[in-house]
């Protein structure tokens, strides 16, 4: 009501120049009128207009802010995620990380959840060992939760996000792109403290084709999972 409110007033204001009643000023003491004392009428509710703009707009932002729900309310699904988590178990191709874990924490006045991720992988078939480190950023965008992800070899991912409440899992699909691979990341709650995470492809002219990359095992953790440079 407030927002609607203000509309009116603002469209009053603009008939009222439409009419082509000028505000007095130093530089135009005398309005643009024949009617001294209509043009007096009409500069008083020019002045009582800009007031209540004054003094409505502080407690329309204020109304605006306290109407925005609480992150317990818009991440209500998602708050079993919240946390540090460390691999225990992992197993896929091209082989399991040696070491890892991820942490999912809340950003931006509880706006958005930030994933951080960190994972080591040893060497394998005479490939050098991999130290990969990424960064998700959950969102919602109207009813829907989307994700933004960014790692450190510069890759680009936009994600659907989704949780089933059956299976309590929460799963990212990649959007599907033309001759570009099509990714799927789920993470189902074993327990309070134990996460099972798989990680899917589907190469590029078959989007539903998903074929299971790593499979593994997070816990929860006290310690925060932080970036780690490069092992020489």
């Amino acid at each position: 009501m407030i927002f609607d409110y203000i509309e009116v007033l603002y469209y009053r204001t603009r008939r009222h120049s439409a009419l082509g009643y000028k505000v007095r000023s130093p530089t135009n003491p005398t309005p643009a009128t024949h009617h001294p004392r209509r043009a007096r009428t009409i500069h008083g509710r020019q002045n009582e207009i800009k007031l209540n703009f004054v003094w409505l707009l502080p407690l329309s932002l204020a109304c605006a802010l306290a109407a925005k729900p609480s992150p317990d309310v818009i991440w209500a699904d998602w708050q079993p995620l919240l946390g540090n988590w460390v691999a225990v178990d992992a197993n896929g191709v091209p082989g399991k990380p040696s070491d890892g874990g991820c942490s999912f924490s809340l950003d931006l006045q509880g706006a958005v959840i930030i994933r951080k991720n960190h994972a080591e992988y040893p060497a394998t078939n005479g490939r050098p060992p991999i130290v990969h480190d990424d960064l998700m950023m959950i969102f919602h965008r109207d009813d829907t939760v989307r994700a933004f992800y960014y790692d450190g070899e510069g890759h680009e991912i936009n994600y659907a996000g989704s949780y089933r409440a059956p299976d309590k899992s929460w799963t990212f699909v990649s959007d599907s792109v033309a001759g570009v691979p099509r990714y799927r990341l789920t993470y189902a709650l074993a327990s309070p403290q134990e996460l099972n995470l798989k990680f899917e492809i589907a190469p590029p002219g078959a989007p539903e084709t998903f074929e299971t990359y790593i499979n593994a095992t997070i816990r929860r953790d006290a310690a925060p999972v932080t970036a780690m440079p490069a092992k020489p």
